[in-house]
């Protein structure tokens, strides 16, 4: 979509106790970018693998000390890239990995690069083995974040992610902001994300296979919590979203009822994010 021009392409991965795998995922996307701000959530640090991270060529390691979320994170980075002149901004998790080409395959995609806000990718699931549909490009309600690409015009118009959040539904509420404001959310569904979701594993349920996230306590308060406010916000305008957005809600518990540990922590956890939302409470809770 930009013709045979450079385009300048800052990167930011989000960590949190990394495992070492990160630092051969991060050599699968680092070569398409011209900077990658490596934004550390972890409380307390690796010595030995963020020397590793801050070797790597290109490479900016920056650290609060602290969990300070995931908004925080690309909001920091996406000030950053804007700052240095740079034309979109690569937002990644750290436990995801880019196929061969996914950046110039989402660059050359046949679409009106003004309106654009967000390019996506394809999220293939290592636990789950799904087809691209046949479209080359197609329209999203929201993305999830790791593999996008964020035009840096559209952020500065829009304005930067909800902090507030914290860390679920942070992407879905961006996506349908960037909307509001007349920007496009596309997917280049021939080029190919390596994701995985949290502690996603397969099981067989009535003949059916399923796959539970085993997330921890703490990401089923957020999750409830943010759903429902972003659900109050953008729901007149997002219908069809939130229904099947309902629908997994209600999925994701009865799995976990079924095949997750804690269960009863993670109920508890559900319901103290509901009462956190009445309260209008969005500070941030431990992270386990």
């Amino acid at each position: 979509m930009e013709g045979t021009t450079h385009v300048r392409i800052a990167g930011v991965v989000t960590l949190y106790h990394p495992p070492p795998s990160v630092i051969g995922n991060i050599g699968t996307y680092l070569p398409e970018v011209d900077v990658l701000y490596v934004f550390d959530n972890s409380p307390g640090e690796c010595r030995e693998l963020v020397e590793a991270i801050r070797g790597m060529e290109k490479v900016r390691y920056l650290t609060a000390g602290t969990n300070s979320g995931i908004g925080t994170a690309l909001n920091t980075a996406g000030r950053m890239a804007v700052q240095e002149g740079y034309e979109y901004l690569l937002t990644m998790d750290q436990d995801s990995v880019a196929s061969d080409g996914m950046i110039r395959t989402m660059l050359a995609c046949p679409v009106d690069t003004g309106s654009v806000g967000i390019l996506a990718p394809f999220h293939q699931y290592r636990e789950a083995d799904l087809v691209p549909p046949e479209p080359d490009v197609e329209p999203l309600a929201a993305a999830l974040t790791s593999g996008n690409l964020l035009r840096l015009a559209a952020f500065k118009e829009t304005g930067g992610f909800m902090e507030k959040l914290f860390i679920d539904y942070v992407d879905v509420e961006y996506c349908m902001r960037l909307q509001i404001h007349g920007f496009s959310v596309l997917r280049a569904n021939r080029a190919v994300l390596l994701h995985r979701l949290g502690g996603m594993t397969s099981r067989r349920f009535l003949g059916l296979t399923v796959h539970p996230v085993d997330h921890s306590p703490s990401r089923y308060y957020y999750q409830t919590r943010n759903r429902f406010y972003i659900r109050a916000l953008y729901g007149d305008r997002f219908p069809e979203y939130f229904r099947l957005d309902l629908k997994a809600f209600r999925r994701g518990i009865l799995k976990m009822l079924l095949y997750e540990k804690q269960r009863r922590r993670k109920l508890v956890m559900i319901w103290r994010g509901f009462l956190a939302l009445r309260r209008n409470d969005f500070s941030p809770i431990p992270m386990a």
